[in-house]
């Protein structure tokens, strides 16, 4: 397990989640010990490290990006960034979780940018 930097003032944060999608080798499926998958999991277990390094967090920016790629080596897996109706199943789980482990309301803004597209919202996208 990572170790918790604990930041217990910061009460805004900007973080970009990249190529955020459920399957890919940044973000994979994780295979339960019954031979079920839950790609939420990921998810979920990142909404619980970032509320327990940032447990005072009042207000949050959100860039979910998914890269062409041409840039990277190696290039990344892109089906995963082909728009699809399931794109934002993680992101949305992800949201839905990080906020439910704080003890207070936090106002998040999200912002998505697939193939140099930028989308306001989860209900944007899909």
């Amino acid at each position: 397990s990572a170790p918790i930097v604990y930041y217990p003032q910061l009460e805004y944060l900007s973080i970009q989640l990249e190529s955020f999608s459920a399957g890919t080798a940044a973000w994979p499926v994780v295979k339960l010990s019954d031979g079920t998958t839950q790609p939420v999991l990921t998810a979920q277990v990142l909404a619980e490290y970032l509320s327990k390094c940032f447990p005072g967090l009042r207000s949050a920016h959100v860039f979910v990006t998914w890269d062409a790629g041409w840039h990277k080596s190696p290039a990344p897996n892109y089906a995963a960034m082909i728009p699809r109706p399931n794109l934002v199943d993680l992101s949305a789980a992800f949201l839905v979780a990080w906020s439910s482990r704080l003890a207070h309301a936090l106002d998040v803004t999200v912002e998505f940018q697939l193939w140099n597209m930028c989308f306001d919202g989860i209900e944007n996208v899909a």
